[in-house]
């Protein structure tokens, strides 16, 4: 096994002021203080050169033995102290096979002795000295103290200091008991020979009847009693056998176990068979055996069918725990000798210690049980079955028993068939008899019934009674039929489960979504709970919410419950996915609580394959018109769906020489707006602006001029980057329109020979200085004009003269 480390501590301050003590002849010291005296030669005990003797130390301080009765006065507790620390942290136990580290510290120096011992003090032995000390031979300072009767000590060489580490190994052998380190030392002081004696009680960390067994017990069943198994030293007791279950020893008595027990009896009809069977209670040792010897009653009915002896081992067909059965027949006669028993005996022998302990002559002296025999008489009023143990099966086939009687009938006998507990077991419930098929067997039919509950294997009875109001026979009617009965074992063919179906289900966002449908596969005795654990982006809904309960006791265990699941509708094209869906149950009813832990199948996953109805897009309008000279035009746009990662839009213009971008969320020469995934909603506007009137004067018509706006979409959502392909038209309406201005245009008369003005000029700057003019039409033959016409030129306006024509 591997070791740790432990320290013990003794720390030691004398008063030097404290008497000495004499040493008697007869071992023992007595409190008579002593004057002082000079600390050197042979009065320094330890501290002196020379031949060892065998008592240690010497001089007038210490016993005379190692160790032995003394009368030392007790220093105070601030004077002494010990410690033992194990793993860093303080503790007085020892462990098996263990190193310690115990420290002295003295001052100024000191000369010691040391051993760890069990037992009291004055009867400190070397047979009473425990453990071992290791490593003395690599530490100068330190050399083990055999004496003269092989003592196991440890102490200093010449070499003398104020402090010692010594390092203890404590023995391998578990006794429990506590162990204590005595220390004896000389301070090294010239005036005075101050010695101390030191004891520290160790206690052993391993503890019996703590009903935690340590690997260095035999046993630990959390109790001191004998005769359980295991004793009060924690050991094995003979004749028992004990493993160990999560740290707790659980014992079990060699014995020989009988089927049926309480009481041993069989029961069989003249001419049938009937059995018990034995088998072990522990194991057997390898290479050991008992057997059991059958003996049946001499001078009795009953024999042995097949083996009368029967041997078990440690392993094989023969081993300890294979069940052994008994056959015993009792042979059929014409008497009417009616009910009678017998007796079988069994004698034990075995090279198994704890069986030859328990049925030996010189151990607990135990017998095997003897099994009685019980024989009903096929002679005479009786009724006589056939078996008298059947297995039947839920969902198996029949089995089949006969009933006849014992003797002719001088009427009728109806025999009533029930069974026991109600709904386990059919059987054909009644046999009628009369003279006529009296000594013809009936036909009973056994058969399981087939229910959903979990029953577990169940013991049934099959009872057999006269039915008093249809028997006509005086004899039979006052039958007593009570030992008339078949043992029925039943074994159930139901288990808990869960069903689900189907197991993969298609979904799609905003949709009403699609049904599964959850059914138990055994009826429940208490509601069960089952609860229903989506991934994110699915929920599923029964009446009740996200769980459903099937009600107790057959209410609906069978009946399906649908379940509908839907896909949660979101903003984000996340494209097709799976999710998935799984089942939790909670029930008081043990077998559906624990289905999470015992079905394969659990946690009954679906599949769900969810479809988006989401895709990604930037809707934005295809035209913007601008008109020179007034508010800039807006232009929004918004996303479709919530993306994963900010979207940006970059703009750019094919002409940028008479339109500009505004509002956009950068400047410069990267223009741009950003979405970012929690305002994905907000629609975002930037403005285009004519520079025309705004930037610059312009009086010039330059009509409808168009150019494009060019716009690129960046996203790490690869749903958004990189999809406007389309661009934007621009249409720059302009605010001058060319048109020649007459002034004034109506209201003007002329006296003959009178003369009138008008005025003429353009509406707009012309694009070059072209030749053009204007004609106005007038009445001819009242008025002329000059000049007749008017060209444009640098001047801004024309001047025209109406005169009367002559």
């Amino acid at each position: 096994m591997g070791r740790w480390s432990a320290s013990v501590y003794v720390l030691a301050a004398l008063l030097l002021s404290r008497p000495l003590l004499n040493e008697a002849q007869d071992n023992t010291s007595s409190p008579t203080a002593t004057p002082a005296r000079q600390c050197s030669g042979d009065n320094r005990g330890w501290l002196t050169s020379g031949a060892d003797t065998g008592e240690h130390p010497r001089g007038n301080f210490g016993p005379v033995g190692l160790h032995s009765a003394h009368f030392l006065t007790p220093v105070e507790t601030n004077e002494v102290s010990t410690t033992v620390i194990l793993g860093g942290k303080a503790t007085n136990y020892y462990y098996p096979d263990t190193d310690y580290q115990i420290k002295l510290r003295c001052t100024p120096s000191c000369a010691f002795l040391l051993t760890v011992e069990s037992g009291p003090l004055n009867a400190s032995q070397a047979e009473q000295q425990e453990g071992s000390f290791q490593g003395v031979e690599e530490d100068s300072r330190l050399a083990l103290y055999e004496g003269l009767k092989s003592y196991i000590a440890v102490t200093n060489t010449n070499f003398i200091t104020s402090a010692y580490t010594i390092i203890w190994r404590a023995p391998n052998e578990l006794t429990y008991q506590p162990l204590t380190v005595r220390v004896t030392w000389v301070l090294d002081n010239e005036f005075q020979c101050p010695g101390i004696f030191t004891e520290l009680v160790l206690t052993s960390e391993i503890v019996c009847g703590d009903g935690y067994k340590d690997q260095y017990e035999d046993c630990d069943d959390d109790n001191l009693i004998a005769g359980d198994g295991c004793s009060p030293t924690c050991e094995v007791e003979i004749g028992w056998v004990c493993e160990e279950r999560q740290r707790l020893s659980i014992c079990t008595q060699a014995l020989v176990l009988f089927t049926p027990a309480d009481p041993y009896e069989i029961r069989t009809v003249e001419g049938y068979e009937t059995q018990y069977n034995m088998v072990l209670t522990t194991p057997i040792q390898e290479s050991k055996f008992v057997y059991i010897l059958v003996t049946p009653q001499i001078g009795g009915e009953a024999f042995i069918v097949g083996e009368t002896s029967f041997e078990f081992a440690a392993v094989g067909d023969n081993a300890w725990n294979v069940e052994r059965t008994v056959v015993v027949s009792a042979p059929g006669n014409r008497l009417v000798d009616h009910r009678r028993n017998y007796t079988i005996s069994h004698v034990l022998s075995s090279t198994d210690p704890n069986y030859e302990h328990n049925y030996g002559n010189q151990g607990a002296n135990l017998e095997p049980p003897q099994m009685t025999v019980i024989i009903e008489d096929d002679d005479g009023v009786d009724i006589i079955l056939s078996r008298v143990n059947i297995t039947v099966s839920e969902g198996g086939s029949d089995e089949f028993y006969t009933i006849s009687l014992g003797s002719e009938p001088s009427g009728r006998v109806h025999i009533a068939i029930t069974s026991e507990p109600a709904g386990q077991v059919y059987v054909t419930p009644n046999a009628i008899f009369d003279a006529n098929n009296w000594n013809e067997e009936a036909v009973i039919s056994v058969a399981a019934i087939d229910n959903s509950n979990l029953d577990g294997t169940v013991v049934a009875k099959i009872h057999h009674q006269i039915f008093q109001n249809a028997t006509t026979d005086e004899n039979y009617s006052l039958l007593n039929t009570d030992n008339k009965t078949i043992r029925v074992t039943v074994i159930d063919n139901d288990t808990p489960g869960v069903v689900v179906s189907p197991r993969s289900l298609s979904v799609t966002e905003s949709k009403q979504g699609d049904y599964y449908a959850i059914s138990l596969l055994s009826n429940n005795e208490k509601p069960v709970r089952i609860d229903f654990v989506t991934s994110e982006g699915i929920e599923a809904m029964h009446a009740l919410g996200s769980y459903c309960i099937f009600a107790a006791d057959g209410e609906d265990w069978g009946i399906p419950k649908y379940i509908q699941v839907r896909a949660l509708n979101n903003s984000l094209e996340d494209g097709e996915r799976v999710e998935t869906l799984t089942h939790t149950i909670t029930s008081e009813y043990l077998p559906y609580n624990d289905l999470a832990d015992t079905d394969p199948a659990a946690p009954w996953e679906i599949l769900v394959y969810v479809s988006d109805d989401d895709v990604a897009a930037v809707v934005h309008g295809d035209l913007v018109n601008i008109t020179e000279g007034q508010d800039a035009s807006t232009f929004s746009m918004h996303l479709l769906t919530q993306p994963t990662a900010p979207v940006r839009v970059y703009f750019d213009l094919e002409d940028a020489s008479y339109v500009k971008i505004g509002l956009t969320e950068r400047e410069g020469d990267e223009r741009y707006i950003e979405w970012l995934p929690e305002d994905w909603s907000v629609t975002k506007t930037i403005t285009l602006e004519a520079l025309a009137d705004s930037e610059y004067p312009d009086s010039t018509d330059n009509g409808v001029r168009e150019t494009k706006m060019y716009m690129l979409s960046w996203s790490d959502d690869t749903n958004y980057n990189d999809i406007l392909n389309k661009p934007v038209q621009v249409l720059v309406y302009d605010n001058d329109y060319a048109a020649v201005i007459v002034e004034p245009t109506t209201g003007i008369s002329l006296d003959e020979g009178g003369s009138a003005i008008f005025t003429v000029h353009l509406a707009t700057k012309p694009q070059a200085n072209a030749d053009s003019g204007a004609v106005y039409p007038v009445n001819i033959q009242s008025v002329y004009l000059e000049p007749a016409r008017t060209s444009p030129d640098s001047r801004p306006r024309s001047s025209l003269q109406a005169l009367p024509r002559p």
